[in-house]
């Protein structure tokens, strides 16, 4: 047996065989302390691991399942020598990171668009001044309204996804991510920590749906994970967040319809 901790991109894995001792504490939180001296170990967790849980029963219940874990190995001296860790690309020190890379990719495709539009108002019909003033405003809507849209076909994506496999835990919600905040949050997305059936931890996760009403306060909530993605959670979706996904879409399709426009009257159609 073997537990895995996953903080922020990094993962540790413990086996049962360098847990020293496993101690419920207050808040619904579990405290495993690892055998031998931490005073040189490299791995970064300490000499304890505190995890926490959605509630005290549920911390309860995996103590009790770290605890016959426990009885049916060996314990060793040097626990700290047998945990493993595996880090981003960036913490471990080379590379750009997947958040590098993702920036690297956008800046290449960005410049590809501008060189693209470019090269369509120079071989359009109108002349340099209108093509490039409306390039440019039709450009900019265009990537207002296809953010907008891929942002909703993703929310979709992952709505289908979540319904068709996704597994139900309960998870504790750790803040909140407000989004046109003005007196009452349009879209209000919990940030979640939970626990996966294999016993995975995960903190500060955002929800792939908002919360429930506006100005409704919750500490923790059943929720819905991917087994094959499991950073991939939300909240079961409600009536209210589908129809504001919608609207929002319908929204997304106004500045991308112009940007269609603006691509039409730049291009010299043939027979014209």
């Amino acid at each position: 047996m073997r537990l895995r901790i996953v903080r922020g991109g990094t993962t540790w894995t413990v086996p049962a065989r360098a847990i020293a001792s496993v101690e419920e504490t207050t808040g619904g939180a579990v405290r495993v302390a690892l055998a031998g001296d931490a005073s040189g170990a490299r791995h970064g967790l300490g000499g304890a691991v505190t995890l926490s849980g959605p509630n005290a029963r549920a911390a309860g219940a995996f103590a009790e399942h770290l605890r016959t874990a426990l009885e049916r190995v060996e314990p060793v001296e040097d626990g700290h020598a047998l945990v493993t860790v595996v880090r981003p690309a960036s913490a471990a020190g080379g590379g750009l990171g997947e958040s590098g890379q993702r920036r690297v990719l956008l800046g290449l495709l960005l410049l590809v668009y501008a060189l693209g539009l470019w090269a369509l108002g120079a071989t359009g019909p109108l002349s340099a001044g209108v093509a490039a003033a409306s390039l440019v405003v039709g450009g900019a809507l265009g990537i207002l309204g296809g953010v907008t849209l891929w942002r909703v076909g993703r929310r979709f994506h992952a709505m289908a996804v979540l319904r068709s496999r996704g597994i139900g835990v309960i998870a504790r919600i750790s803040g909140h991510v407000k989004i046109w905040d003005k007196g009452a949050s349009l879209w209000l997305f919990p940030y979640l920590t939970y626990t996966t059936v294999d016993r995975d931890s995960y903190e500060r996760v955002p929800s792939r749906v908002s919360a429930w009403a506006w100005g409704e306060s919750r500490t923790s909530v059943e929720i819905l994970y991917d087994p094959e993605h499991p950073r991939r959670a939300g909240l079961p979706p409600t009536f209210g967040f589908v129809v504001r996904s919608i609207v929002l879409g319908l929204v997304g399709l106004a500045p991308t319809s112009f940007f269609v426009l603006v691509l039409l009257a730049n291009t010299t159609l043939p027979g014209f």
